[in-house]
Parts: structure tokens; C-alpha cells; sequence
């Protein structure tokens, strides 16, 4: 559990809508997870065919801890061969993604007392309000080969409430706690089809934003430390003390595809680091 979140309960994950939240072992031969796709299947639960779901919650046990898979409900079916009258479904879900590791037993997860494997919970949660918890749904991936319905993208002002309750008001690169000195950074414009969601965000000092932006520095995913190019350097000393300089910690992880996608990029500009 070295480095895991940890979730008590399905309130951490922050999630709203009504979920459905399953509890299944590692190899129990009804679950099913592609990894390229992010897409399976998990059952044969007792549920109404007229409940629909935002989310599928997933308690799985591996080995003596149960790790929580968070995705997208998309339907139910009836299993052939079983009586319908026993409600037995298969749950479909996609874009399915581990968000850590739970120690609670269900009943605690659920905050509630029950001993059955599916349990569903109303949450009406609001999200993105001022002062209020943001939204960790998964967001919508845009990318070439995907067909994705966007009905409107969320504002500015939203997915900078996200991104700096994420980093808790301060700049990731130099400390800096003054707002009107800092600001929400995509790392993937959403130009260049980024999503509008803190885990593609990092609260910048302006000037780091537009060296960001710019590709004038860029975030090792795998150590997340900052690096400038040479030249950056040279011209402007003073950013010497953030090079090669951890991130401020944040409430929930950043995107490592997207940091990846970014460090590409900057690498390849500059060809070297530092």
C-alpha cells in the first residue's frame, strides 16, 4: 500500500450520481477488465433492470487488501441460463481506473450495514460549486479515434476551482500563494484537445505558466521535478532554484499521461534536460 490512496469510504472518491458499488475477488471468472480498453464486465449481481448508474465502483481483493477501480456505467445485462427472477445481471462499464486501495470492510465503505456483494448508493453530491468539494469523475477523454458527445465544455472559472483546490492554492513550482499572482495551467491545451479536469491542471506562477506553455520547461513524469532548457536558464538565473525541483504535493495525482505527452514534446524541442 506504499504510495497508495487510501479510501475509507465511497465519499473520498468524491464521485455523484447514483453508484454502484460491487465487491469481487482477484480472478473471480464474472470480472472482467481489459486494460487497453478499459473496459469490462463484473457480476452476477442482484439488481433491478430499471437502475441505471453514473458509476461502477469496484472493491476488488488482491491478496490481504482490496484495491478500488473507479468507471462508467454503460448497461446492464441478464445472464442466459439463470432465473430472472433473481435479478441476475452482468454490469458493462468503461473507462475503468484503479484510484488506490481501501482497508475498510464494505459495510464501513458503504457506510452502511450490509452484507450483500452489490450495493447502491443515491449520491447527489454537487460539484464545482464555490467552496464546495471538485468533481473526480472520470473525465471524458478527446482524442483522434474516440467518438466523444461534448455537449459544452465546462468554464474557466470551474476547472480553475478544481485545479487549485487540487494543488491547495499554491504554485506547484515556486510556493507562491497569491492567487492573483498564479493561475490554472492545462497540460494539454484543450486546443490541442486536452480535457477540462484538474488531473490535466497544474496551479502555476504566471510566468511558469507561459515558460510551460511554451515548452521552455516541462515535468519529468516519472521523478515530477521540474526542468528549463539551457537557454531559459542563461538568460533567467533566477530560475536556477526551481530547476530540477520536486512539485508541491496535491490532493489527488496529475495525469502521468498527460505530463508524459508534454515531457515528450519538451524534450524533443530542447533535446536535452536542464
Amino acid at each position: 500500500m506504499k504510495n497508495e490512496t487510501i479510501f475509507n469510504d465511497y465519499t473520498e472518491l468524491n464521485l455523484s450520481g447514483k453508484l454502484l458499488v460491487v465487491q469481487t475477488v482477484e480472478g473471480n471468472e464474472h470480472l472482467h477488465i481489459d486494460p487497453l480498453t478499459r473496459s469490462g464486465t463484473t457480476g452476477v449481481w442482484t439488481i433491478g433492470a430499471t437502475h441505471t448508474f453514473s458509476h461502477v465502483v469496484l472493491r476488488v481483493k488482491e491478496d490481504d487488501i482490496w484495491r478500488v477501480y473507479v468507471a462508467r456505467f454503460v448497461e446492464m445485462e441478464t445472464v442466459a441460463g439463470r432465473k430472472t427472477r433473481g435479478n441476475n445481471r452482468l454490469v458493462h462499464f468503461e473507462d475503468c481506473i484503479s484510484r488506490g486501495v481501501s482497508p475498510t470492510t464494505l459495510s464501513e465503505f458503504c457506510r452502511t450495514l450490509t452484507t450483500k456483494g452489490a450495493w447502491i448508493i443515491a449520491n447527489d453530491t454537487e460539484t464545482c460549486e464555490e467552496g464546495g468539494e471538485f468533481s473526480a469523475s472520470l473525465p471524458e477523454e478527446k482524442r483522434e479515434g474516440k467518438a466523444t458527445t461534448v455537449m459544452s465544455r465546462p468554464t474557466q472559472k470551474e476547472f480553475s476551482q478544481q485545479v487549485i483546490k487540487n494543488c491547495g492554492g499554491v504554485c506547484l513550482v515556486t510556493g507562491s500563494k497569491i492567487q492573483t499572482r498564479c493561475e490554472a495551467a492545462h497540460i494539454i491545451p484543450h486546443k490541442d484537445q486536452g480535457v477540462d479536469h484538474y488531473t490535466n491542471g497544474l496551479w502555476l506562477r504566471r510566468d511558469i505558466h507561459a515558460l510551460f506553455d511554451a515548452f521552455l520547461c516541462g515535468i519529468d513524469p516519472e521523478s515530477l521535478t521540474i526542468h528549463f532548457c539551457k537557454n531559459t536558464l542563461k538568460n533567467d538565473r533566477d530560475l536556477a532554484v526551481f530547476d530540477q525541483k520536486p512539485l508541491g504535493n496535491t490532493v489527488h495525482p496529475i495525469s502521468k499521461t498527460c505530463l508524459s505527452e508534454h515531457w515528450q514534446m519538451f524534450t524533443s524541442i530542447n533535446n536535452a534536460v536542464g
